[in-house]
Formats: structure tokens, C-alpha cells, sequence
């Protein structure tokens, strides 16, 4: 009798151990959603700002942006107002959140007058 108390006891201690472990398991999984919830969009900020600060995403943003302001030249001179206001469209959604202190006075104007119109 002593052998199978020992032997239920052992089981139940066993089942209990597996219990406690797979809690922990689940535990662990639980701190790490948390705290991956929590640090994953500030390093993913981190990321976008130093991808926004590197050479080639600014000079990419002025070569897209001399060829915005060259079409609105081009659309101004043949008097086609639709596509200016079109170009000024584009302009705005793509600058909309860029630094303008970036870009030369020329084009920092050209932004501000898409953005708010003005004359050129």
C-alpha cells in the first residue's frame, strides 16, 4: 500500500510539475507580448527617423520634387490649369509631413505654394 500511495503521489507531483511549467510557459509568453507590444513602435519610429534623416530618402524627396515643379512650369506655360491644380495635388500628399527647411529656397517655395497657394 505504501508503494502505491508512493506511486500516486509521485504522479500527482508529476502532473502538478507539468501544470506549474506549462503555467509559466504561457507567462513568459504573455510578459514577452507585452513588452513587445510596448517597445515595437518605438523602434519602429526610431527606424522611420533615421531612415527620414539618411542622404539618399532627401535627395530622392528634391529630385522628386524639381520634377513636380518642372511639370507645373510646363503645365503654366500652356496655360492648363487642371494639371496644375493636379501637380499641386500630388505635391501636398507627398510633402505633407517632409521638413521643408530641407529643400533650397526655390523649392521650399514651390511647397509652400501647393500647400497654400500664393504666387509663384
Amino acid at each position: 500500500m505504501k508503494i502505491v500511495g508512493a506511486v500516486i503521489g509521485s504522479l500527482i507531483a508529476l502532473v502538478m510539475l507539468v501544470v506549474v511549467l506549462g503555467a509559466l510557459g504561457l507567462g513568459g509568453r504573455w510578459v514577452n507580448m507585452k513588452v513587445e507590444a510596448w517597445f515595437a513602435p518605438r523602434e519602429q519610429n526610431i527606424q522611420r527617423e533615421v531612415f527620414e534623416n539618411t542622404k539618399s530618402y532627401n535627395e530622392a524627396k528634391e529630385q522628386e520634387l524639381v520634377k513636380y515643379r518642372f511639370e507645373h512650369a510646363k503645365a503654366k506655360g500652356k496655360d492648363d490649369t487642371a494639371t496644375m491644380k493636379a501637380i499641386e495635388s500630388a505635391v501636398r500628399a507627398a510633402f505633407a509631413d517632409y521638413e521643408d527647411d530641407r529643400l533650397s529656397p526655390e523649392l521650399r517655395e514651390f511647397v509652400r505654394h501647393c500647400k497654400y497657394g500664393g504666387a509663384l
